[in-house]
């Protein structure tokens, strides 16, 4: 029996409380490893008791066995079956169904009612096959009558047009990976970026994602894979571990400059059999083999919380998916206390672990190749040049990289004072006893269009002063701050200092920066104030 935590169960309880307000299809976000599918199961279990079918879908096969697997330890004694493939019982009272299976005419009949709903990494479920199966449950038929639905997903946001609101009308519960650092549920992230000589400008784009192919060439070099290897052993020598590749050929390549240095690999794809699969899990877990190479077959749904080391040698601009491969290896083990990140593309500058929930649609045109949900195993042809991809690096060297950013509602100068924005040219920052003769906290506003500071508020406890502050994660506006920085903003920042590296920096990324600059030489320069 697998008991719940109790932010376990405080997620199932947020989701009944909003069932109960009248809401029908609801969210729950939550950082890999902090037990998803245990959550899942004992609510699929709380329903059948309460006399409802519950169907459980899941995009992967493997994803199928593991959640089978969870529900019989939670209770064995309820009628559980499978549909996918060449399994097909689906009149069991808890179904757990590929969606690729299920959205076939002739299995979507068979399936029936069921009261529940559950869908698994639920930032999918706008994609064609998903709708088909919800439509023709009616669980988007919007009278009220229809299934309740669950979904779930550790990174609610997507990289193309398809807005996850279409679908789910809340996130009853969010669970941040910071959190679950700090409470022991999951490990420390070390990022540390591997200086190499790739340039990525030019890259071109596929379905809102680099190019496999394109991102293939760039790796498969020998000055590359050499920077690879040489890091691991210089920062993950005796470390278990986890290759992404962009390709199984770039994977294969990197495989045999592991083989060479003296590290034990293995190759899991698309391409890779079920039995193959199992062997190679079973000798990671072992020792075996060190170090397993795929491309993104193993970034969702993969437990192995021995392994402590990732190389993302597959940069994306998904933030989603840089999370989901980075959470897989931060899992506690015994003797685990942290995990070790290595990056040799810039991509740890692009995205951060923090996550964020974005259930609107962009405003980037629909079109065939707009999705979110395919595997890196199958090449796509390309239908998109992007010719400021905007990852740079450097050669030579190591640089540690702060993986779990501050959400704080303010920036800090460079001499310590906080600040923040009304708008792109007037600051507004705090200053306490320790800069100005007075016992209290002052907020002041400096225009820098050439107009000397004022006072906003004077007489203030620190904690007031604090609160004064504009929320700088609203300027610019939220769905900005994750676009990629656009060339007038970098021409602007070369500008302000010639020293900005803006490697892979998003549109908020660049905009913080930018007012860093501007905000220390305004503010640091002032050695008293009045």
């Amino acid at each position: 029996m697998i008991e719940l935590r109790e932010y376990q169960e405080d997620a199932l309880a947020a989701l009944e409380r909003d069932w109960e307000s009248g809401l029908h299809r609801l969210g729950v976000s939550a950082a890999t490893g902090t037990g998803k599918t245990v959550i899942m199961s004992h609510l699929a279990h709380r329903y059948v008791r309460r006399g409802m079918r519950v169907l459980i879908l899941v995009h992967r096969d493997e994803l199928v066995r593991q959640t089978v697997d969870k529900l019989v330890r939670i209770d064995n004694s309820v009628s559980i079956g499978i549909v996918k493939a060449g399994e097909n019982s689906a009149s069991a009272a808890i179904v757990v169904a590929s969606v690729q299976t299920a959205c076939r005419p002739r299995r979507l009949a068979q399936l029936g009612k069921f009261g529940l709903i559950i869908c698994d990494e639920a930032h999918r479920s706008v994609a064609d096959q998903w709708l088909t199966v919800l439509r023709g449950l009616g669980a988007l038929s919007g009278d009220g009558v229809g299934p309740r639905c669950a979904g779930f997903s550790a990174t609610w946001v997507r990289a193309d047009s398809r807005g996850l609101d279409t679908v789910w009308e809340k996130i009853s519960f969010e669970l941040p990976i910071e959190w679950a650092i700090e409470q022991g549920f999951l490990v420390r992230p070390i990022g540390k970026y591997i200086r190499t000589d790739i340039q990525l400008d030019g890259v071109r784009k596929t379905a809102g994602d680099y190019n496999a192919a394109d991102l293939g060439e760039k790796l498969s070099r020998e000055s590359v894979r050499e920077a690879i290897v040489t890091g691991y052993l210089t920062h993950a020598r005796e470390r278990s571990g986890v290759v992404f590749a962009p390709t199984v050929d770039t994977g294969q390549y990197f495989r045999e400059g592991f083989e060479a240095a003296g590290i034990t690999t293995g190759g899991l794809y698309g391409t890779t059999s079920r039995e193959d699969s199992r062997l190679l899990h079973k000798q990671h877990r072992r020792g075996d083999v060190q170090l397993l190479v795929s491309c993104t077959r193993l970034s969702e749904g993969w437990d192995a919380p021995w392994c402590s080391a990732g190389v993302i040698a597959r940069p994306t601009v998904h933030e989603g998916l840089f999370i989901q491969m980075v959470g897989r290896i931060l899992r506690p083990h015994e003797g685990k206390t942290d995990a070790v990140i290595l990056d040799p593309t810039g991509v740890l500058f692009r995205h951060s672990l923090n996550g964020t929930i974005d259930m609107t649609s962009s405003e980037r045109p629909e079109s065939e190749a707009d999705s979110d949900d395919r595997d890196d195993d199958e090449l796509e042809k390309p239908v998109e040049v992007d010719p400021d991809a905007g990852l740079r690096a450097r050669v030579a060297g190591y640089e540690d990289v702060e993986l779990i950013r501050s959400d704080r509602p303010y920036l800090l100068t460079d001499g310590g004072i906080p600040f923040s924005s009304l708008a792109e040219q007037e600051l507004w920052f705090v200053v306490g006893p320790e800069r100005h003769a007075h016992p209290w906290w002052s907020v002041g506003s400096w225009p820098l269009d050439g107009r000397a500071p004022s006072w906003v508020r004077v007489g203030l406890t620190q904690e007031q002063a604090m609160a004064m502050l504009p929320d700088r994660n609203t300027i610019p506006a939220p769905v900005l701050r994750r676009r990629p920085a656009t060339n007038r903003q970098r021409i602007k920042a070369a500008v302000v200092s010639s020293h900005l590296y803006v490697r892979g920096m998003t549109a908020g990324q660049l905009f913080d920066a930018v007012q860093i600059r501007l905000a220390s030489r305004a503010l640091d320069s002032v050695q008293s104030w009045t």
